[in-house]
């Protein structure tokens, strides 16, 4: 059930150009009850992520809003 709930939070690198690339990740409720031990139950986070890539290097800029 984990790796479902994280698989729509991959980012597919390989075979993208170099340069600027940017995404938007909302992470609620489902995620959090993924997790069998984790003492977060709910919440609503927004994640948005630049991923610059390079020749041999990624580099990631991430901004979080949350409520937990």
């Amino acid at each position: 059930m984990v790796m479902k709930v994280l698989k729509e939070f991959v980012i597919p690198f390989v075979g993208l150009k170099e340069g600027v690339h940017d995404y938007e990740f909302e992470i609620g409720k489902s995620f959090f009850e993924s997790f069998e031990y984790s003492e977060i139950e709910q919440g609503s986070i927004r994640a948005e992520v630049s991923m610059e890539k390079k020749e041999r290097m990624l580099i990631f800029n991430i901004r979080l809003s949350a409520e937990v």
